[in-house]
């Protein structure tokens, strides 16, 4: 990580980035800003609060990187939204001193959102599959998310399944269980995963189901094991 400690990025993440910024306040053109590469999700659901911001004002500024002559936005992407739907020009900004190694932006972009919403456990998994964040340990992820460790601990297991099911949940994001998930990286032949995978989609397949599967494996690959042994045995 960067500079950033575990206070200071959930300090960013809960709308008070005081003494980690300048210009508290400024007002920047929403053309100059672009949205962060580590944005764990899209946008969506934002005429309520578009309407709340024409009405009242914005209440918390975005937080903002300088990059170069242009802005990257790091926290705030729902009011920045909201802001291009009411046709505002500019939206206050904080503006975050020096720019700080992209880990801890990509951290800091996934806190947020899940601080500030009902986020899906699967976009969690999906975001920390896109981003460099797996180095960081597990108690220290667990701070920053606010997940026990053993939750953590799921979500890493699940970077194990083969890489075209992970694209597929990348490309798709389909809505499944990641308890789901967590059980099919159990199954270490990729072609019966992808099967497995594929019958999740169409709801043909429990997370028991699964889980009989993971049994069965298990029990072929310790025949196998046996078989081999005992050949080995009689050379």
């Amino acid at each position: 990580m960067g500079d950033f400690d575990l206070d200071q990025l959930a300090s960013i993440a809960s709308g008070a980035p005081m003494g980690l910024s300048k210009d508290n306040g400024s007002k920047i053109p929403l053309s100059l800003i672009d949205h962060s590469p580590f944005q764990p999700r899209l946008v969506e659901d934002v005429l309520e609060l578009a309407e709340s911001i024409r009405t009242h004002g914005l209440i918390q500024p975005v937080a903002v990187r300088k990059n170069g002559g242009r802005y990257t936005l790091i926290s705030g992407h729902r009011r920045f939204e909201a802001h291009k739907i009411i046709d505002a020009h500019d939206i206050k900004v904080v503006i975050l001193d020096d720019p700080k190694d992209d880990q801890d932006f990509a951290l800091l972009a996934i806190v947020e959102n899940i601080h500030r919403e009902n986020i899906d456990p699967i976009e969690i998994v999906l975001a920390l599959i896109r981003e460099p964040l797996w180095g960081l340990s597990d108690s220290i992820i667990s701070s920053l998310l606010k997940l026990s460790e053993t939750k953590v601990r799921d979500y890493r297991s699940i970077t194990r399944l083969q890489s075209s099911i992970i694209e597929h949940l990348i490309n798709n994001k389909p809505k499944i269980p990641v308890s789901f998930l967590v059980e099919l990286q159990k199954i270490d032949d990729h072609a019966q995963q992808w099967d497995i995978f594929n019958k999740i989609l169409k709801g043909d397949m429990t997370r028991d189901d699964i889980r009989l599967a993971v049994k069965l494996q298990k029990g072929q690959n310790q025949a196998k094991t046996t078989k081999a042994m005992s050949w080995v045995g009689s050379t």
